[in-house]
């Protein structure tokens, strides 16, 4: 692991170093600026540290350096500011395209640096229309598995399908490398087409040993734009003798403003059905509420960047109440993704939120043991399918 970082304190790099020796980490760090972006350019880095408040050159400014440089390291922020400026220095680096770790609070422990390495670092995008075309036709995209929880009973009450790619050379690829691709492509679809025929086919050897969780499964806006979609979902689903409500489609808030009217048209049709829809990443898009009253949804997924950052950001917290609060005025269900411990599911439960979704539950799984795990509930009594 290769970890850069940026300070105009020798005294906070030379922590750091320490911090990062002792993790294993090849390190190096400078309290200049323009030899910092030189060596994320020429060294690649997998995790770059970024103090926010410099005198010369300030955080947001390397941010958008970095993200000129097309930089895939994990960018850590390092600062002692106010959590409210944090939390928007946050979001300007993901709408660069940067991918962003958490905040490192200063004074910075052992504790706290530990946690703000714990994002995975990203695979390198992958390129190449033919290789994902060639992926889906050779069978090399698999489906994970998450658990989604009810938070009062503890009972699955869904599984939201997770694509990988099973890389010949660099095994498995997570989504960030390949998703993009696809959008840039206008793979978009086909690549939907196969998630959701796949996520039909497990279900349907579940409902066979006896279990029907809700499954859960990521729809490209592309595809929701569709006309045809939902007659296409519907034969679908009738191949594979799945019913309605046994199926959730999730769409990004941030797609959510694309195509209003196509979009309003084709949830409202799927809820007709007795499909579920849910608004995924819930309070990173630009949604109005007026947008949000707008489109039938049955479902709002809290996105985890908030939901990881409860514990310690009153921010966080507090906007995680407010999307509660409005779901709870729109009779809508609410799932938390990201939940990582026992205090935040407690939180979340104590605030109204119905289910959860994250590695304090379960980590996303391959379908074998997704099925040993479900079969297992099944035996329990502890397995929930309505």
């Amino acid at each position: 692991m290769r970890l850069i970082a940026l300070d105009d304190e020798l005294i906070m790099l030379r922590l750091v170093e320490l911090l990062a020796m002792q993790s294993g980490a090849e390190t190096r760090t400078t309290t200049d600026p323009e030899l910092f972006l030189s060596l994320v350019r020429e060294w690649a880095p997998d995790y770059a540290l970024v103090d926010l408040q410099m005198p010369n050159l300030d955080g947001l400014q390397v941010l958008r350096e970095l993200a000129e440089l097309r930089s895939s390291a994990v960018v850590v922020l390092m600062s002692a500011f106010e959590p409210k400026v944090l939390n928007v220095a946050q979001s300007i680096g993901k709408s660069l395209g940067l991918t962003m770790g958490p905040v490192l609070q200063k004074p910075i422990t052992a504790s706290n640096f530990a946690r703000a390495l714990e994002q995975p670092v990203p695979p390198r995008a992958l390129t190449g229309i033919d290789a994902l075309s060639l992926a889906i036709d050779r069978g090399e995209l698999v489906l994970h598995w998450q658990p989604i929880l009810d938070l009062e009973t503890n009972r699955i009450t869904g599984m939201e399908a997770l694509c990988r790619w099973q890389h010949p050379d660099q095994g498995l690829v997570f989504p960030d490398a390949f998703i993009p691709l696809a959008e840039t492509s206008g793979m978009s679809q086909r690549l939907s087409a196969w998630v959701l025929n796949a996520a039909f086919s497990q279900a349907a050897q579940w409902a066979r040993v006896g279990v029907k969780p809700i499954v859960a499964i990521n729809v490209s806006p592309e595809a929701f734009e569709a006309a045809e979609f939902v007659d296409v979902l519907e034969a679908l689903r009738a191949e594979h003798g799945l019913s309605a409500d046994q199926i959730c489609l999730e769409l990004t808030e941030s797609s959510a403003a694309r195509n209003p009217t196509r979009l309003r048209e084709s949830i409202s049709r799927l809820r007709l059905r007795n499909y579920h829809v849910a608004l995924d990443d819930f309070g990173t898009g630009t949604s109005t509420l007026q947008q949000i009253q707008a489109l039938p949804c049955t479902e709002l997924k809290i996105d985890k960047s908030f939901v990881l950052q409860m514990a310690h950001s009153e921010e966080a917290s507090a906007i995680v109440r407010s999307i509660l609060a409005l779901a709870s005025a729109l009779d809508v269900k609410v799932i938390a993704e990201g939940v990582e411990n026992e205090e935040v599911a407690g939180i979340l439960q104590a605030g109204g939120c119905q289910m959860g979704q994250g590695y304090f539950f379960a980590r996303p799984m391959p379908a074998d043991r997704a099925t040993d795990l479900l079969c297992s509930r099944v035996k329990a009594q502890s397995f929930c399918s309505s």
